[in-house]
C-alpha cells in the first residue's frame, strides 16, 4: 500500500503541467497515513495554489523552505517508483485503487469496533450506532470528492457565467419577493423559527408544494410531529383549495373529490417523499444517503428541529446543539440543502412583538450553524386586529429574514389560509397569487 501512495505522489510530480490540477483534485489528504506522505501532499497543494510548476525540483525546494529536509529523499523515491511503473499512464486507475484501500481501512475499523463491543457487553443501540456511523462515513466518501483550490475558483467562475444566462446554482423557494433575496446552495442550512401556533407546518406544506410543483425539485419531508396521512391531507388541501377538515371528516362533494384525484395523479406528486416518526441524526443521514443514490432528493425539510431525537444524558442546550450541528454536517458533506423549522419558546412572544435572533440563543447553536434564519409571525394571534395605518391584520403573516449570509434581510408579507395551508405573497397593490405550473382542476387556485 505504501508503494502505491508513493507512486501516486510521484505521478503528481511527473504529470504534464496542464494535468496536475485535474489529477490533484481527485486525491484526498486523508488517504495518506505517513507524515512524510502528508507533508509532500501539502507541498504540492501549496505550489498549485501559488500557481507554480509542480515537479521534483519545486517540491524539494518547498520542503527545504519549510524545514522538512528529512523528506527530500522520500520525494526522490516517489519519482523513482513512477519511472518504473506503467501507472503513470493510468493514474485514474491508481487513484481508484488507493481510494478503495482507504475505504477498506474504514470498514475494518468499524468491524473491529463491533467485535470489541459484543465481546464486552450486549448493547443493541450502541451496536446499531457504530454500524450506522460506519455506513454513513463509507457512503459519504463514495459520494463526495474534494476539490482543489483551482477547481473551486473555476467552479465559481463557471457558475457566474451560468447565472448570467439564468441558470442559477441553487434552489429558490418559489415565492415572489423571497426568491430575489434567498438562493439555497447545496451546503446551506436554513432555519425558520416560530412560536407555537404561528403556522410552521402550514408554511412547510406550502413550501413543499411550491418546490415540488413549481420548481420541480425532489423534496424529502421529515415529518416528526404528525402522521404522513395528516400531512398528505394538508398537501392535498393546499393543491386543491379544499378545507382540510372537509377532507378529514368526509364532507367533500363529488366535484371536490374529482379535484383531489386530479391533484394527486399529477406527475409532480412523485417529487414528494414523506418520512414520519421519531428520528435521530444518524437515521436521517441513512435515509438521505439511500435517496441520494436513487437520485430522489434535491432538498429536505425537517418539521421541526427540536423533535429530532438527541443523545441522552445531555443538557437541552447541548442536545439542540448536537442536532443543529448534525443537520449542518449533512448539508456540507452530502451537498443537500435543508430547511429546518425550529420552535421558539412561548416566553419570547409574551408581548406579541416580532421574534428576533436572540430568541434562538437558548436553542443551542442554531444561529451559528444556519446560513439563513427566518421567522414566521402572525400579529392577529396576539390580538392585534389592525396595524398602525388601520389595515386589517386578519389572515396576515410575516416572513422575517433575520440572518442571510449572502443577501438582504427583508420582511415579506403573506396572506394565509390555515385551513388550506396557503401562503400567498402580498404585493404593494394587494394579494398576488404565487406562480403556477398547472391548471385545469381549480381555476381559481392561487398556487
Amino acid at each position: 500500500m505504501n508503494n502505491l501512495n508513493k507512486t501516486l505522489l510521484g505521478i503528481l510530480m511527473e504529470v504534464k503541467p496542464e494535468q496536475v490540477k485535474t489529477c490533484f483534485g481527485k486525491v484526498k489528504q486523508d488517504w495518506f497515513k505517513e507524515t512524510s506522505e502528508q507533508t509532500i501532499y501539502t507541498c504540492i497543494q501549496d505550489l498549485i495554489v501559488e500557481n507554480k510548476e509542480v515537479n521534483l525540483l519545486t517540491v524539494t525546494s518547498k520542503l527545504m523552505q519549510q524545514n522538512n529536509r528529512q523528506y527530500v529523499s522520500y520525494a526522490s523515491d516517489c519519482i523513482s517508483l513512477v519511472t518504473s511503473n506503467s501507472m503513470l499512464y493510468n493514474y485514474d486507475a491508481l487513484i481508484e485503487i488507493i481510494k478503495l484501500e482507504y475505504l477498506n481501512r474504514g470498514v475494518v475499523e468499524t468491524h473491529n469496533q463491533l467485535v470489541s463491543l459484543v465481546s464486552t457487553e450486549i448493547d443493541l443501540n450502541k451496536y446499531i450506532e457504530i454500524l450506522e456511523k460506519g455506513i454513513v462515513q463509507f457512503n459519504a466518501e463514495m459520494l463526495i470528492t474534494e476539490d482543489s483550490t483551482m477547481d473551486v475558483v473555476m467552479n465559481v467562475l463557471s457558475r457566474h457565467e451560468k447565472a448570467k444566462k439564468g441558470e442559477l446554482g441553487g434552489i429558490v423557494l418559489g415565492y415572489p419577493k423571497i426568491d430575489s433575496h434567498i438562493l439555497l446552495e447545496p451546503v446551506d442550512l436554513m432555519v425558520i423559527g416560530a412560536r407555537p401556533a404561528m403556522g410552521k407546518t402550514s408554511f412547510g406544506v406550502s413550501l413543499t408544494t411550491q418546490l415540488a410543483f413549481h420548481e420541480n425539485k425532489k423534496v424529502v419531508f421529515f415529518n416528526l410531529e404528525m402522521s404522513n396521512a395528516q400531512l398528505m391531507r394538508r398537501i392535498i388541501a393546499n393543491l386543491t383549495g379544499i378545507d382540510s377538515n372537509k377532507i378529514k371528516n368526509g364532507y367533500c362533494t363529488n366535484d371536490e373529490l374529482n379535484r383531489i384525484h386530479t391533484a394527486v395523479s399529477m406527475p409532480q406528486m412523485k417529487n414528494i417523499t414523506l418520512i414520519e416518526g421519531s428520528h435521530n441524526i444518524q437515521q436521517i443521514k441513512m435515509k438521505l444517503t439511500k435517496l441520494k443514490y436513487a437520485n430522489s432528493v434535491d432538498i429536505f425539510i425537517v418539521d421541526y428541529l427540536q423533535k429530532i431525537t438527541p443523545t441522552k444524558n445531555k443538557s437541552r442546550y447541548e442536545q439542540v446543539t448536537e442536532v443543529s450541528n448534525g443537520l449542518k454536517y449533512i448539508c456540507q458533506n452530502m451537498k443537500i440543502p435543508c430547511i429546518a423549522f425550529a420552535q421558539l419558546g412561548r416566553d419570547a412572544g409574551k408581548h406579541g412583538n416580532r421574534p428576533i435572533l436572540p430568541d434562538l440563543r437558548e436553542s443551542g447553536e442554531i444561529e451559528q450553524d444556519a446560513s439563513i434564519v427566518a421567522f414566521l409571525h402572525r400579529p392577529e394571534y396576539y390580538g392585534k386586529d389592525f396595524d398602525d395605518a388601520g389595515n386589517s391584520m386578519k389572515n396576515f403573516a410575516e416572513f422575517i429574514v433575520a440572518k442571510n449570509r449572502e443577501g438582504d434581510t427583508p420582511i415579506v408579507e403573506f396572506n394565509l389560509d390555515l385551513q388550506t395551508s396557503k401562503w400567498i405573497v402580498i404585493q404593494n397593490n394587494g394579494f398576488t397569487p404565487n406562480k403556477t405550473t398547472y391548471e385545469g382542476f381549480n381555476n381559481d387556485n392561487p398556487f
